[in-house]
């Protein structure tokens, strides 16, 4: 009844020792995954399936969100995790908010709030590069530490490997009474340069098409209160912005015609070539 893509829920629940007392929602889980809602022991938790090939993937994750639970960014904390059907799955805590891309979308918002908001997620990813790979759990040792510009374009310096998240954008936070709640999908999560989470997160920012075309008229201010709440006073290299957009440009370049992604053009995929 609430299976999907041949994962019955029930049965993974089951393979991880565990039964569920509730209703099962299917939730949109994204392209990786599949994802419920489901509730155990009077509890409600989020159920993720990844597919046979994304072992690599759900280790990285687990590992992830283990690590940070004794610090201050908000991830949900992992229950239980099984292999089913040669899938790896993982049981995580519901935690209740709002997407704080519905919520600076949202035409109900104050402008002052919106800009608080988002002053708050540059907040956030700053306290997130503050960490130090290394002290996060053992399963992030198996993230290699990647230069991902071009030889000769990497910067001189070479700061410390901080954890870096690769996919941080308004989407991806949870928000509750004006707070960030949740850290959600560390499915891109690497140790290496600050600099390239950043300019992935600007670059979404500054790129990414909004179907409601809402947010075009507010691009500007989002980035504005972002970087002011991230501290980033100066302007990033160009190295880190080409690599951004090459970075999109390889996530998007496939969408090009595909019914559910219409918004992918080929007039957004040059906007994206010239992004620098």
């Amino acid at each position: 009844m609430a299976a999907r893509d041949g994962v019955e829920p029930a049965a993974v629940l089951e393979s991880m020792g565990l039964r569920g007392d509730g209703t099962i929602e299917p939730l949109l889980g994204g392209a990786d995954a599949q994802l419920w809602r489901v509730s155990v022991d009077g509890t409600r938790c989020a159920l993720r399936v990844l597919r046979p090939s994304q072992h690599e993937q759900a280790r990285r994750e687990v590992g992830v969100h283990r690590g940070m639970e004794p610090t201050d960014v908000p991830v949900p904390r992992i229950v239980a995790t099984a292999l089913a059907e040669e899938r790896p799955a993982y049981l995580m805590e519901w935690v209740e908010g709002r997407p704080l891309a519905e919520r600076v979308m949202d035409p109900g918002t104050p402008p002052r709030r919106r800009r608080d908001l988002m002053a708050r997620f540059g907040e956030m990813q700053a306290a997130v590069h503050e960490l130090p790979a290394e002290d996060l759990a053992a399963e992030t040792d198996r993230i290699l530490r990647t230069r991902r510009v071009p030889a000769e374009d990497a910067p001189r310096d070479d700061p410390p490997a901080r954890l870096l998240h690769l996919d941080y954008h308004p989407g991806n936070v949870l928000v509750r009474g004006g707070r960030i709640v949740a850290v959600l999908d560390w499915a891109n999560a690497a140790a290496d340069d600050p600099r390239y989470d950043r300019a992935r997160t600007e670059s979404q920012l500054a790129l990414h098409p909004d179907p409601r075309m809402q947010r075009d008229r507010l691009r500007q201010d989002l980035l504005d209160s972002w970087r002011a709440g991230y501290g980033a006073h100066e302007d990033l290299e160009p190295a880190f912005r080409r690599w951004a957009g090459a970075a999109m440009l390889t996530d998007l370049s496939p969408r090009l015609e595909d019914p559910a992604a219409p918004w992918v053009t080929a007039e957004l995929l040059e906007r994206i070539r010239r992004y620098h």
